[in-house]
């Protein structure tokens, strides 16, 4: 519960930061992929983080690829189809898909770790 109560306060303090749309043709063109004060810029919980890079490691190849490059390597789309010789449509569904399954996972990591089962 502590980690939830952290997590919130944390998306708190960063709501006033601009959002893009991932169908934005800035994301598309791939000229300019992220913003300056990117959400992953703020320092997040080793317990946090560590539940992140698991969840990472159980996505489908692809997907991881897509992920670690867009994020952590903070490149744009158009670089991510280069690297990894896949079309925009393959490259924005695999972070789409990508970032829905960190979801689920962080969430069922947490929920296990609370100590509650649905």
């Amino acid at each position: 519960m502590v980690s939830k109560n952290h997590c919130l306060q944390l998306l708190r303090k960063k709501s006033n930061l601009l959002t893009v749309s991932l169908d934005d043709p800035v994301m598309q063109n791939g000229r300019e992929a992220h913003q300056e004060d990117d959400l992953f810029d703020f320092n997040v919980p080793e317990d946090i983080a560590d539940q992140l890079h698991h969840c990472i490691e159980q996505l489908p190849e692809k997907q991881q690829v897509c992920i670690r490059i867009f994020y952590f390597e903070k490149r744009s789309y158009a670089d991510i189809c280069t690297i990894t010789e896949l079309s925009m449509d393959h490259v924005r569904s695999n972070i789409q898909n990508g970032r829905r399954n960190l979801k689920k996972c962080i969430q069922t990591t947490q929920r296990l770790g609370s100590g509650t089962d649905l």
